[in-house]
């Protein structure tokens, strides 16, 4: 009885030993952790454009209004360069059956219909980049400080893309800010877009109005990380 009494002692002598021997006798430290762009604030100088009372009447002659104008303002932490895009909160109302004198295209945002029933779009906004959208009037856009040019693409991976913007804002497109007759985004720390907003409305006939009509558009502009 005693040599196997023995021999257990000795086997677990030699497991004894062996948990010692592959003991860790190191400890991991992990550094973990983002490094992040930065951020921008898109601000504007009015969110509200009201064009107040449109007689019917005065659409026998003319169904676009003069713009108004708002300026979008775009802050960031550190210079890097961004851009910005347009989007249709009332898409559902803009005029594709238009009487022939409302554009419709990317360019176009909708404003709303003559009555809850959603019967008739009252017509379309029309949005201009750096530009009086009537009157095409340059309306100096700057990055910190200084004139800059409107840049355009509907591919922001592609540096070759980018092209001069033209007057209207178009829902398709990403929009970015350049130093005057440059070609490419450039990083700032303050932009400084001004936006005009002009109503191109359907003739008084086709709208049929009963009752005043409120006009109701919303456009979503949101910052876009090149």
């Amino acid at each position: 009885m005693k040599k196997p009494l023995l021999k257990l002692c000795a086997v677990a002598s030699v497991l004894v030993l062996s948990a010692y021997a592959s003991a860790a006798d190191t400890v991991d430290l992990a550094v973990t952790g983002t490094i992040t762009m930065g951020s921008c604030t898109p601000t504007l100088s009015a969110a509200s454009l009201d064009f107040g009372n449109i007689s019917t009447a005065a659409l026998a002659n003319t169904h676009q209004t003069a713009a108004k104008q708002s300026t979008l303002t775009i802050t960031c932490a550190s210079a890097m360069a961004v851009g910005f895009k347009f989007a249709d909160d009332r898409v559902d109302s803009v005029d594709a059956n238009n009487d022939g004198t409302v554009d419709v295209n990317n360019t176009t945002y909708g404003i709303g219909f003559t009555d809850v029933n959603k019967t008739t779009p009252l017509g379309n906004a029309v949005i201009g980049v750096g530009k009086n959208v009537v009157s095409n009037v340059d309306l100096s856009p700057q990055i910190d400080g200084a004139n800059a040019t409107i840049l355009k693409t509907t591919t922001i991976n592609d540096a070759s893309s980018w092209v001069t913007a033209d007057t209207k804002a178009d829902s398709t497109f990403t929009y970015s800010v350049a130093a005057q007759a440059g070609t490419q985004p450039q990083a700032f720390l303050n932009a400084s877009i001004p936006l005009s907003v002009a109503l191109n409305l359907n003739s008084a006939d086709k709208l049929n109005l009963t009752a005043d009509a409120p006009v109701d558009g919303q456009v979503t502009i949101s910052v876009v990380y090149l």
